[in-house]
């Protein structure tokens, strides 16, 4: 029985150590994957960012153009109706154009250059991420782990042998085993 318990014990021991290994590799390979899809993200936020400042280029550009076609109206328009152009109500409206038309564009970059900050801080932070579930996925060792298991297991059922060799257990299953496979054994030679 006590040998019985022993073999139990050190087949528990061995299943533990090999699931020991499957849960810390499952692990590590977890936080690879999620390394990789961190830098993924990151990268998809500084494309975000560079497309942002793009989009507020064009858009900054088209503004300006806007822009000079009013101020080319505005000149027509009072050239049309007989205004002096170098009169203190045509410049002052043509130089307000230009403020109003410098504001937008400058409103519209500033817009941009914040959505592409935003795309980088995000990119930044998913970067980091990265680095930690990297740095993750190599402090998880399954071998260490699977040995750990091993030792500690290997502990209990030395301990559990010591407990039966003083009881005395020992003794008792070794004449049982030994019965038992002399019998065996008696019934293999009459074959």
């Amino acid at each position: 029985m006590a040998i019985a318990s022993l073999a139990a014990q050190g087949a528990g021991v061995g299943m533990n150590a090999v699931g020991s290994y499957y849960g810390a590799l499952n692990r590590k390979r977890d936080a690879e994957f999620q390394a990789r899809m961190a830098r993924i993200n990151a990268d998809l936020a500084e494309s975000d960012a560079r497309a942002a400042l793009g989009r507020g280029e064009r858009q900054e550009q088209a503004s300006r153009l806007e822009n000079a076609q009013l101020k080319s109206r505005q000149r027509v328009g009072y050239a049309s109706s007989g205004v002096d152009l170098g009169s203190d109500t045509a410049v002052d409206a043509l130089t307000s154009t230009d403020v109003m038309g410098e504001v937008d564009a400058n409103t519209i970059k500033a817009n941009a250059l914040r959505q592409a900050w935003g795309h980088r801080i995000e990119a930044t932070g998913l970067r980091g991420q990265a680095g930690m579930a990297e740095a993750s996925a190599e402090g998880i060792s399954p071998w260490m782990e699977a040995g750990t298991s091993l030792l500690a297991g290997a502990s209990q059922v030395h301990s559990s042998f010591q407990d039966f060799k003083r009881s005395g257990a020992l003794d008792k299953s070794k004449k049982a085993w030994g019965d038992r496979a002399d019998g065996f054994l008696s019934g293999l030679r009459g074959l």
